[in-house]
């Protein structure tokens, strides 16, 4: 699949199509759900999408088909929603951009926002949730440092934007996410990727 450069997707306000992506328990899907309502446009999380499609829970995917499995129904249905054309704002999980073609397929369709949070938020937020498979026994700030470290270049190479959510309410990060929105150019081309605050 050739890959759409950073350059090549507009931001066009009247029809937005916005992904966002990060790191887990950054606050994709509570934020997603918030500025979608703001924004007036529908709201998907790939997530829940996938926990449908297969009919069994994400730890089930991971434990009957393994990661493999679960990234391969991944790619499938986020190959359908980023062939659109109509407004939506998608929530991914925090392994989306790892796959290249998931890269190549966020860049085509989608402004991406990539929300940001320190190791320590995210182990307080995850706690001792049993949903995520990827730190069964290791959910500590460590650990989750390490993972950040290796998605890092995944997400940098594929964001538009990036805003940090530590001590932010949900309200404030959707006035900062539409802060920053409002500021690109309709139908403009994103140069680079953005670091954000």
């Amino acid at each position: 699949m050739p890959c759409h450069p950073l350059t090549d997707i507009p931001w066009n306000p009247a029809r937005p199509r916005i992904a966002l992506i990060g790191f887990m328990a950054t606050g994709k899907s509570s934020v997603g759900q918030s500025l979608a309502a703001s924004l007036g446009i529908p709201f998907r999380d790939l997530d829940r999408e996938i926990v449908t499609a297969a009919g069994m829970s994400i730890p089930e995917i991971f434990s009957r088909q393994g990661e493999a499995g679960f990234r391969a129904l991944e790619t499938r249905l986020l190959q359908k929603l980023a062939c659109g054309s109509d407004p939506l704002l998608l929530a991914t999980g925090g392994g989306v951009p790892l796959r290249p073609e998931n890269r190549c397929l966020l860049r085509q369709g989608f402004v991406v926002i990539e929300l940001t949070a320190e190791p320590e938020t995210v182990q307080r937020r995850v706690g001792e949730a049993q949903d995520r498979p990827l730190l069964t026994g290791r959910n500590n700030s460590a650990a989750i440092r390490r993972l950040m470290e290796e998605r890092r270049p995944a997400y940098e190479e594929v964001r538009h934007l990036q805003v940090a959510v530590d001590g932010l309410r949900i309200d404030e990060i959707c006035l900062r996410l539409r802060s920053r929105l409002a500021a690109l150019p309709p139908a403009s081309s994103l140069v680079k990727p953005e670091s954000g605050d």
